[in-house]
């Protein structure tokens, strides 16, 4: 987690220069190796694809395709893509929106050690009813339980 950061704004000034300089070939360079990784199941690289996806940084913006690369990296416990796609139910990005797992998903990515998702998971709970959020909580221990062991 702590790497993710500093990963995502090396690509972002990456991407961002390739666009400026119209070196696209930089950015397919870089794009093919991480690819390979995450699909070797390197889950900052699955992470990573996510985001990639996620603004479409180097590809072309795709919820959907961000989402499973996002599930990936958090199934190997990539803290980052767990609180995103947190915010990916909370929005409705690529899914309909769901409180539900918007708070399970923050739930995971706090117990990680997210700065921010317990945060983010208190705001969610202010628009649900305390039915929702022990299901959101049972959800996330069920998730935890079988991820950790």
């Amino acid at each position: 987690m702590k790497y993710m950061i500093p990963i995502i704004i090396i690509v972002v000034a990456f991407f961002e220069g390739s666009v400026r300089l119209g070196a696209n070939d930089g950015a397919n360079d870089f794009i093919a190796p991480v690819l390979a990784a995450a699909k070797n199941g390197n889950a900052t690289a699955q992470a990573l694809v996510g985001t990639m996806y996620y603004y479409g940084y180097g590809l072309n913006q795709d919820y959907k395709k961000a989402l499973l690369w996002y599930k990936l990296a958090a199934e190997l416990g990539e803290v980052s893509a767990q609180a995103t796609l947190g915010r990916m139910y909370y929005l409705g990005h690529a899914v309909r929106q769901d409180l539900v797992q918007a708070h399970k998903w923050y739930d995971i990515a706090s117990v990680n050690g997210h700065e921010d998702a317990g945060s983010y998971r208190h705001r969610v709970s202010e628009k649900m009813s305390h039915d929702q959020i022990i299901e959101a909580q049972e959800l996330a221990a069920s998730w935890i339980y079988k991820f950790k062991n």
